[in-house]
């Protein structure tokens, strides 16, 4: 017997009332699931490009600043940079070169006489270790013209918590990427001038001798003509590391120097040079006043960026 109206009307309420908040459940899942769906993440850049990151660090060139800390902002007399340690890293630079110096019993950075300037050496490290932590992709390399023990200074790099970022070469000299070594987080290569004795003494297997891995050009120019792409110290062939000398002293550095030598394009047709003659781009290029000319389009030259 059919089903009375009323009846029928109730049945089909019954089926049809849940369904439009089913599709609203629905609709509201797939909304959640799209929205925590991961995006896509942007490359790794390693020190600025994603093109460097796979190029072993010996195939990098660096921006650097020669006498890094002898700073105008630091009020160093004779100053090299204009800039202290904590710009320099921010504008760029990635590569210093630091004189360590026992001042009385404490380490610290000066430019032979500490009268004329200084910035204690754990200062400094700290102000290394801030960046590194909050630039996680980025590598820095040192070079230090230390005039005290290796014992001495590896207390510092224990003291500030900078020696966790320290790399160790392995024992078949392969040299990693700046990928590997952002992963490892031994974003940190610090050479040490091995040529004075106390600075050999007690240096530990990641404050690595500069000379045994590297070679330079001469260092004492005078005169734009001075800078030439001969060999001056260090490990004259199969250094993995090369450091171009681009600076003026004469007697002192000056800004005025820098806009002599700085810009193009008499300084990449002397950084291209350099590199044609000794067969391989420069890995730290190393210059006064860093701000002054074209540093940073020349590295990017040598990179082939």
């Amino acid at each position: 017997m059919p089903a009375a109206p009323h009846a029928m009307l109730r049945r089909m309420a019954v089926r049809s009332g849940p369904l439009p908040t089913l599709a609203l459940l629905a609709t509201f899942a797939c909304a959640t699931v799209a929205a925590e769906e991961p995006r896509p993440s942007a490359p790794q850049a390693c020190n600025g490009s994603t093109k460097l990151c796979d190029r072993p660090v010996t195939e990098v060139a660096f921006p650097g600043t020669h006498n890094a800390h002898a700073s105008i902002e630091e009020r160093f007399s004779f100053a090299n940079q204009t800039y202290g340690i904590e710009k320099q890293l921010d504008d760029g630079i990635r590569a210093m070169m630091l004189d360590v110096y026992d001042d009385g019993g404490a380490l610290a950075l000066c430019h032979g006489d500490c009268r004329q300037g200084r910035r204690a050496l754990d200062d400094a490290l700290l102000a290394l270790r801030t960046f590194l932590e909050s630039h996680p992709n980025e590598v820095l390399m040192l070079q230090l013209e230390s005039h005290a023990t290796g014992t001495a200074v590896a207390g510092s790099f224990e003291r500030t918590g900078l020696r966790p970022y320290a790399f160790t070469p392995t024992a078949d000299a392969t040299w990693p990427t700046l990928r590997e070594l952002i992963a490892a987080n031994t974003r940190l290569i610090v050479f040490y001038e091995d040529n004075r004795y106390i600075a050999r003494e007690g240096a530990p297997d990641w404050y690595l001798p500069l000379w045994s891995h590297s070679f330079d050009t001469p260092f004492k120019a005078k005169v734009p003509s001075d800078l030439v792409c001969e060999h001056g110290r260090g490990l004259w062939g199969g250094a993995p590391f090369f450091t171009l000398n681009h600076f003026l002293t004469n007697p002192g550095p000056a800004p005025a120097f820098a806009e002599q030598v700085n810009h193009d394009p008499f300084f990449v047709e002397r950084a291209k040079s350099c590199a044609s003659a000794f067969g391989r781009i420069p890995n730290m290029v190393a210059v006064d006043f860093y701000e002054i000319g074209d540093l940073f389009e020349v590295v990017r030259v040598l990179n082939g960026l």
